[in-house]
């Protein structure tokens, strides 16, 4: 998660919603200047409010849905992505480490992971921002400097003509409807 103390807000970094593009920018001190820059926090993996009593897992890369109680009252801010690119970024990035692993096999496998689940029901939020229009969003925060390009880190390869097939947007719109109602997402 990215934290700024002084605005009293966290924006959070759901994995493939372009958190590492997001902090980039948020935690450069040539945008916002040295010392109102946002932070780095980690924390325990994602999880679901009735999942555990306590944190019993190691700390993730970022994209934790925890945060400290003296920050409970921030604004939490949740990127969101079309859930139909989300999810097939989230398969390129799987490519990596499985190049043989097909759509499907990582769609039925893979999307149970707590880490691949809608935004909208992992993290707490005040305010939506959709990555889409991700400058304006900043802007409409407070968030953008004019003067810096808003970087596109992590860029999966675009995949050969990939086209997802009917049955496949069918079953994403299913385990995704939350992100699609929330961000006003066309099915």
């Amino acid at each position: 998660m990215l934290i700024n103390e002084k605005l009293e807000m966290i924006v959070w970094q759901p994995f493939k919603n372009y958190s590492t593009s997001l902090a980039k920018y948020l935690l450069d001190h040539r945008v916002f200047g040295r010392g109102n820059q946002f932070k780095f926090v980690q924390g325990p993996v994602p999880y679901l409010d009735n999942d555990l009593k306590e944190f019993d897992r190691a700390p993730s890369l970022g994209h934790t849905n925890w945060f400290p109680k003296v920050s409970t009252h921030y604004t939490k801010v949740l990127p969101i992505r079309n859930p139909y690119d989300r999810v097939i970024s989230q398969w390129k990035h799987a490519l990596k480490y499985d190049g043989g692993l097909s759509f499907d096999d990582f769609l039925f496998n893979n999307s149970k992971q707590l880490i691949q689940f809608p935004a909208t029901k992992v993290y707490k939020y005040d305010k939506l921002i959709k990555v889409e229009n991700i400058e304006q969003e900043l802007k409409d925060l407070s968030l953008f400097n004019d003067k810096y390009n808003f970087p596109h880190e992590n860029k999966s390869k675009e995949s050969d003509n990939f086209q997802l097939e009917e049955k496949q947007k069918e079953l994403i719109y299913y385990l995704h409807y939350s992100d699609f109602q929330t961000g006003g997402y066309d099915k």
